[in-house]
Parts: C-alpha cells; sequence; structure tokens
C-alpha cells in the first residue's frame, strides 16, 4: 500500500526484497522477458495517444544507470498523479497572425523627419540658409580641455579644406565646431577617455559628414578618402557611433528610416545640417504634408526620443 506521508514515492523494486527476490529470474545470458517488466503496470510499452502523461522508468545498478523506458502512465500505480498533472498542463497558446495595412507614407517620413531636426517646431520652421563661419567657443570647454581642443580644431580644419572647398568647407567647419560644444555638453569627460586625437577628429568629420548625406560611396567625399586624410588605419565608423549615441541619436543609426530617406545617422539638431541637405529635408517636408493634407489626415508629431 501506498504511504500517505509519501505520495510521490516510488513502489519497492522486488530488486530490493533481499536474495529471494532473485529466485526464478532469468540471467543475463538468458535475458528478461518482457512480461517480467510489465508484470503489475498493467499496459505494455508502445506508442501513447495523445492524450496519455508519459511515464520514464529509470533503473540504477550500483548508482550506474543501466535503463531507462518510457510508456503511458495509464494502468500504472502513478494513473491518478498523472491526471493530476494532465489537468494542470497548460494549453499552447495560440497564435493568431492578423496583417496591418502599412501606414500612408507620410507619417513615418514626418516622424523620421522630426527626429532629425529635432522636434515638429523645429521641421515647420527649417530653412535653407547656409550655416555662418564661426570660430570654435573655448569658453564652452573645460580649461583643461582647451589646449587639445584647439589641436583638434586645427587637424579637422585642414582636413576640411583638403576635402572640401567653397562654402561647403565654410558650413562644414562650423557644423563641426558645433557639434564638438554639443557633444561635451552633453559628456564632459569624453575626450579623458581616450589619448587618440587622430581617432577623435576622424570621428567628429565623419559623424557631421554622414549626418548631412555628404560621406560614402557615390556621395561627395568617399570614406577612404576620410581614413586617409586623418591618417587612420581603418575609418572612424566606430568613434563616429559613439559621438552619435553621445548626442542621443543612438537609436536612429542607420535604421528606423522610411522609404525614400538617405541613410544617415540621426543628430537630431538643424544647426548641425548644411544647407545643401536641409533643403532636402525641407522638399521631403513638404510633399509629405501635402500628402498628409490630400489624405484628409492631421500631421501629428510625434515625441522625439
Amino acid at each position: 500500500m501506498r504511504d500517505p506521508s509519501r505520495p510521490y514515492a516510488v513502489p519497492p523494486s522486488p530488486y530490493s526484497l533481499g536474495d529471494e527476490a532473485w529466485a526464478g529470474m532469468p540471467s543475463d545470458d538468458e535475458g528478461y522477458p518482457p512480461s517480467s517488466w510489465d508484470e503489475g503496470w498493467g499496459v505494455a510499452e508502445g506508442d501513447p495517444d495523445d492524450d496519455s502523461v508519459m511515464l520514464t522508468e529509470v533503473v540504477f545498478v550500483e548508482g550506474q544507470l543501466v535503463d531507462t523506458r518510457r510508456r503511458p502512465a495509464r494502468g500504472t500505480p502513478y494513473e491518478a498523479i498523472a491526471s493530476e498533472l494532465r489537468e494542470t498542463r497548460r494549453p499552447a497558446p495560440r497564435v493568431t497572425y492578423v496583417q496591418t495595412p502599412s501606414p500612408p507614407h507620410h507619417e513615418p517620413m514626418l516622424a523620421w523627419l522630426d527626429r532629425v531636426v529635432g522636434g515638429r517646431d523645429a521641421l515647420l520652421h527649417l530653412d535653407v540658409v547656409p550655416l555662418p563661419a564661426e570660430e570654435l567657443d573655448l569658453a564652452a570647454f573645460r580649461t583643461g580641455d582647451r589646449a587639445r581642443l584647439t589641436d583638434l580644431d586645427r587637424r579637422i580644419s585642414a582636413t576640411v579644406d583638403r576635402l572640401v572647398s567653397g562654402p561647403l568647407a565654410t558650413e562644414l567647419r562650423t557644423a563641426i565646431r558645433r557639434l564638438m560644444v554639443r557633444l561635451l555638453s552633453a559628456d564632459r569627460f569624453y575626450l579623458a577617455r581616450s589619448e587618440r586625437d587622430d581617432l577623435i577628429a576622424g570621428g567628429l568629420f565623419l559623424a557631421v559628414g554622414r549626418a548631412n548625406d555628404l560621406v560614402g560611396p557615390g556621395r561627395l567625399i568617399l570614406g577612404r578618402s576620410v581614413t586617409e586624410a586623418f591618417e587612420l588605419r581603418s575609418p572612424p565608423t566606430g568613434r563616429a557611433s559613439s559621438i552619435v549615441g553621445v548626442l542621443g541619436g543612438r537609436a536612429w543609426w542607420y535604421d528606423a528610416r522610411p522609404r525614400g530617406a538617405p541613410d544617415v545617422p540621426v543628430l537630431g539638431d538643424p544647426g548641425l545640417l548644411v544647407h545643401s541637405f536641409r533643403r532636402e529635408l525641407v522638399t521631403a517636408r513638404d510633399v509629405a504634408l501635402a500628402e498628409a493634407a490630400a489624405d484628409g489626415t492631421r500631421a501629428e508629431p510625434r515625441r522625439v526620443p
């Protein structure tokens, strides 16, 4: 009889009853007939039906696993327990696939434009005036960083003059200087974590260049030209990514962009964008707003992260 204090206890094995339990049992050479294992269980081993709970028998001899077998629990002393477990089993969740229509193109486009320039208000007031010539505002930096930043600015300005000419060079220098101010305002100790000024200078140039869609295959400046200009062994892509991430643009680096949008990192500040790229954004803005008006919907701004 089962011990009520041990409802899940394994019933005694015939091998634990003493030497007399071995009387009449076949030797290893003769093999065990199937009926000697099935006796008392009521069910022979076979394929379980869909509603059965499987019982696993494990045989150890001198602490060594020698045999295992699985059979339905129906007809065994564990049938009641199996019924309880079957009742508590959770059915597999049912997965329902629902195909939702894609939103009108103007919705993701306006949301992306909001992120690029820092919000809907900035987007609606976006202009195409070229960035003015500005010097690096050293008063915005810590005293200990000023000499290093002056050297970085000199290095970057020389590279800009080497790779770009005309008014665009002036805008790029201004955008990069503004980026330096915003970077160290967001992370005062950014420079202290690296001694590679060549890598930092290349990352600043690449972040602004790519954010304005000026660097890359088929663009005004090739990526390898930036690598060579700053005398680096490899492109400063990782450094540019970290700079963009400090400014809060990590979530929008090369992704979450609608069809037709350029493949650029997002800086979220029109003051870091040259007038030629802002002109493209203004064109995209006007088209998206016209589509929203034709669709009869109001283009609601989304929160900019």
